[in-house]
């Protein structure tokens, strides 16, 4: 699909180096190709997949596209770089080097040299490369010396209209609620789109592409073998376990895995391109794709439905300690335990009231029990919708609450529930999600 604002930010880049990093599935390929294609100059494509050869691979593609004949014998390492500036202070043109997927076709050593080289011609070569995560090169000093443009994963993500363009090309006309939807889920991922515009023409219901079994297939297939199936079992599993949650830090992961290096394993993993990304505003709070955190969180309890509920359990116990309460009252509420959950809301009741946050990322209503319930876990689940930023569900439970109250008998030390508390913050909160 065409993408006319990223085709512009690449043609007015006047870094000579122009890095384009994301995890699996954002498109960086594709939009390179579209561009080096649409260009008036030359572009020379190296292809990765293979660092063996990597320099003869950089001088044949860029003899090639500025028409001149190949070097005679095997142009190895030691003279690589050498060659490629004989070719470039030759040529009239000044060509692009676009190399992709750079993790896998170059050391980090290479393409330094490979910058270098291209800096040192004086020709106004452009380098560009395409990588899966951050690459192991010092982009920070190129950045601070204005060498570098950047294209990241949050610029590569599909907006709401690009979405729209996108289901358009596969015949569906969907209204735009229903694309907004479905966008929000992705989180604009590319590949996720994609992935949804197939399935969307077997399920009909953009609610359901994500949230069916069936309809989810192919995301979860691709999201295990691009992203999960690469990383060691260690890192895989300590991912598996942490998907319970939304937001994480290395102390909470140390808790939930039992490691020691929450903090690298984080940074490690957002490096890599690991659908893994810091928390805007923050030093060492960090989340996970919603995509992937569903695939995770369904790898967590394929097997074992206890485990599920012994991570909650864990998130619970790490949550009521250190806080936020609501965390700890929404782990307690998916692992079933509705005691507890009481218990939370019963005291902590003012302080997720007066700190109901309305998450970034909306936290998927949890089932309530099967039947009746005490209204006191209504209460605490309307509680939990109301930190969440859902200010319907919120109503609703707290409907069901006020439904099975009582008046208090005479001597008894029942407290009634704050209901006036949380409708007066539900209006409050609907009234700034309208102004949003």
């Amino acid at each position: 699909m065409p993408r006319p604002r990223l085709i512009a930010r690449l043609d007015d880049a006047a870094a000579p180096v122009t890095v384009v990093s994301s995890p699996a599935g954002w498109g960086k390929s594709a939009l390179l190709a579209s561009w080096a294609a649409g260009r008036q100059d030359r572009a020379a494509w190296v292809a990765g997949g293979d660092r063996d050869g990597f320099w003869g691979r950089v001088v044949s593609a860029v003899t090639s596209t500025v028409g001149e004949p190949p070097f005679a014998g095997e142009v190895a390492a030691p003279t690589g770089p050498a060659r490629l500036m004989e070719v470039l202070q030759r040529t009239s043109t000044m060509p692009v080097i676009v190399v992709d997927d750079c993790n896998d076709a170059a050391d980090p050593g290479e393409l330094v040299t490979l910058a270098e080289t291209i800096r040192t011609s004086g020709t106004g070569t452009r380098l560009v490369v395409a990588c899966r995560g951050v690459p192991n090169i010092p982009l920070h000093r190129w950045r601070l010396d204005g060498r570098l443009a950047e294209i990241s994963g949050a610029d590569l993500a599909f907006t709401v209209d690009e979405t729209a363009d996108l289901f358009a090309g596969h015949g569906l006309i969907l209204p735009w609620p229903a694309v907004a939807d479905v966008h929000a889920r992705a989180e604009g991922w590319p590949g996720g789109l994609r992935l949804a515009a197939m399935a969307l023409g077997h399920h009909p219901v953009p609610a359901e592409v994500f949230a069916g079994s069936a309809a989810s297939e192919a995301v979860t297939d691709y999201l295990t073998a691009e992203v999960l199936c690469p990383l060691d079992p260690q890192a895989r599993r300590a991912l598996t376990e942490i998907s319970v949650a939304e937001r994480l830090t290395p102390d909470f992961v140390n808790a939930m895995t039992g490691r020691v290096d929450g903090a690298a394993l984080l940074a490690d993993l957002q490096r890599g391109g690991a659908f893994v990304t810091r928390c805007a505003g923050t030093e060492d709070t960090y989340r996970l794709h919603p995509m992937l955190s569903r695939t995770l969180y369904h790898e967590l309890g394929r097997h074992d439905r206890e485990r599920t509920v012994r991570a909650h359990h864990r998130a619970a116990d790490w949550h009521a300690a250190h806080g936020p309460p609501a965390d700890a009252l929404r782990h307690l509420l998916a692992a079933g335990d509705w005691t507890s959950a009481i218990r939370v809301a019963h005291r902590h009741w003012a302080e997720i009231v007066v700190g109901s946050r309305c998450l970034d990322q909306l936290a998927t209503a949890i089932p309530g029990p099967d039947g009746e319930a005490p209204r006191r876990l209504w209460f605490a689940m309307a509680l939990e919708r109301l930190d969440a930023g859902d200010v319907v569900g919120s109503r609703r439970f707290l409907g069901l609450a006020r439904a099975e109250e009582t008046a208090p008998a005479v001597g008894s030390a029942a407290e009634p529930l704050p209901f006036a508390a949380l409708e007066l913050t539900a209006t409050r909160l609907e009234a700034a999600l309208g102004r949003v």
